[in-house]
């Protein structure tokens, strides 16, 4: 079983579990890349239940990427102001541009983000959120 689902079901000794310590690049991408064939799978088949696919997937891929910015030793809250940045800038571009265009822009700019993310290299030594995270086996990240 996952590290993180374990001290997330401790109970109150370490109420943060998912949020705790430092996703690395390998872990992001892997969860980046299932959260993303799942919801395009489940909306192209079943588009009326993608809603149901894309939260779940959507707070998975929220909360690895907060363990992502601790592997660069920043805090989690600037996922939070990143997600709040492009929903404005999106408005912003809705409001100027025609919708299609404002979509694409958009679209652009996230998939630019997130790939930085995940490219970025974290910090090689420990930060406030814990040691560097050592490499995981594919089967250690999903179980």
């Amino acid at each position: 079983m996952s590290e993180h689902v374990q001290r997330g079901s401790e109970g109150a000794a370490d109420k943060r579990g998912w949020l705790d310590g430092r996703a690395s690049r390998r872990e992001y991408w892997l969860w980046t890349v299932l959260s993303m064939v799942a919801a395009t799978l489940v909306g192209l088949m079943v588009p009326s239940a993608a809603l149901l696919v894309v939260f779940p997937t959507g707070l998975a891929l929220f909360l690895v990427t907060i363990r992502r910015f601790h592997d660069f030793g920043w805090s989690g809250f600037l996922v939070v102001a990143m997600n709040v940045g492009f929903g404005l800038l999106s408005l912003a571009l809705k409001a100027t541009l025609d919708p299609q265009t404002a979509a694409f822009v958009t679209l652009l700019l996230s998939l630019l983000a997130l790939i930085a993310v995940g490219a970025w290299p974290g910090q090689p030594f420990a930060n406030r959120y814990g040691p560097p995270p050592r490499g995981k086996d594919v089967s250690e990240v999903f179980s």
